[in-house]
């Protein structure tokens, strides 16, 4: 009865190490989470207004990979005060370049997190201290979107985000030419 009971117990543990799924590693999962909750309540809304106004792309990316000291030179031509007490961060879908840029890599964003079902990654400055890891085929296909230079320009915000108050400005909807 005993041996009965043993060669039971193997066939029933074989048989679910057998039906036991292989997890793949997903792309999304090697970045960091940030809970939408601690993300500033004026960001916040501004995605959202932006998700209402261009809602067929598949993710969107707040990046702050552009300096204000480079942006401050810009900036000066067109008579727009350019303070210190501000940061930039530009507002636009997830894309890769299409067709102009072939050979360019595009980096995986360091985090994201989700408003209202939707992605939002964030590419920062000090994406240069990790590994450099490129996009996957499977997460582009799956979060990003393919466009020329001019779209996505033409379809980025450039935000102002003062860094003592945490007041979120949209300072242009179109950055084509800018």
């Amino acid at each position: 009865m005993k041996s009965l009971k043993l060669i039971l117990i193997i066939c029933l543990l074989t048989t679910m190490s057998c039906t036991h799924k292989v997890v793949k590693k997903e792309s999304i999962n090697t970045i960091c989470y940030i809970d939408s909750v601690k993300i500033n309540a004026s960001l916040r809304e501004i995605i959202l207004m932006y998700i209402h106004q261009h809602p067929s792309y598949k993710s969107y990316c707040l990046n702050n990979r552009t300096s204000k000291y480079y942006l401050n030179s810009g900036l000066k031509q067109k008579h727009i005060n350019v303070d210190d007490r501000d940061d930039y961060v530009i507002l636009s879908p997830t894309y890769s370049y299409k067709a102009e840029c072939n050979n360019i890599k595009n980096q995986m964003p360091s985090c994201y997190f989700k408003l209202n079902g939707r992605l939002i990654f964030i590419a920062s400055n000090s994406d240069f201290l990790r590994k450099l890891e490129v996009m996957d085929a499977p997460f582009k296909n799956k979060y990003v979107s393919n466009m020329s230079l001019k779209e996505y320009f033409s379809n980025s915000w450039l935000l102002e985000v003062d860094i003592f108050d945490g007041y979120v400005n949209i300072v242009k909807k179109n950055l084509w030419r800018y």
